[in-house]
């Protein structure tokens, strides 16, 4: 039920409890226009809470529990949304924040020390404090098509850095190292 129109936010990862899924959703709530959906992809402990919670907060036409997806699928989803959402502070490698950079969708997180490095000073993407922040980047990402676009390169050249290829680099350096000495 997306149409071409909508502005699809997406969530894809574990469904826990620490994950602050529950915070997405709430804020979310606050977005009144029907063009604005939002798709959670994976699995966990807490989706029928999850999905009592959109139907109390009267958005349940409008959040999408997709469910798990087989991970060779995984891009298709990340490229389906217009943002990546994510409220964890509990993140420690942040990889679901790589995922979407690499599939050139912005990311739109809670503000985390971690993702200072990742996301801030890269200006490869935007962090929030709070509800209105959340919200205003959502808003800034779907009318400001020129940051938006500047946000996506970013954020795309700051995921090469994480390929394959490139992390074995950095473990062939650590080992000639480790020979050298």
């Amino acid at each position: 039920n997306i149409q071409d129109s909508d502005f699809l936010c997406v969530y894809i990862g574990r469904i826990a409890k620490e994950k602050s899924i529950d915070v997405l959703i709430d804020m979310f709530s606050k977005i009144k226009d029907e063009i604005f959906k939002f798709m959670i992809v994976g699995r966990g402990p807490v989706v029928d809470e999850l999905k009592n919670q959109a139907e109390n907060l009267g958005i349940s036409d409008r959040v999408i529990f997709v469910g798990e997806v087989p991970h060779d699928k995984v891009p298709v989803y990340y490229q389906m949304g217009d943002v990546f959402l994510n409220a964890s502070v509990s993140e420690t490698q942040g990889l679901t924040f790589v995922e979407a950079m690499a599939a050139k969708i912005p990311v739109n997180a809670r503000y985390d020390l971690n993702l200072e490095d990742l996301l801030v000073k890269n200006e490869a993407g935007l962090v929030y404090k709070n509800e209105e922040e959340f919200i205003n980047n959502i808003m800034l990402l779907k009318q400001n098509k020129e940051l938006r676009e500047k946000i996506i390169e970013n954020a795309y050249n700051v995921s090469q850095d994480f390929t394959a290829e490139k992390f074995g680099e950095r473990v062939e350096a650590v080992y000639k190292k480790t020979i050298e000495e």
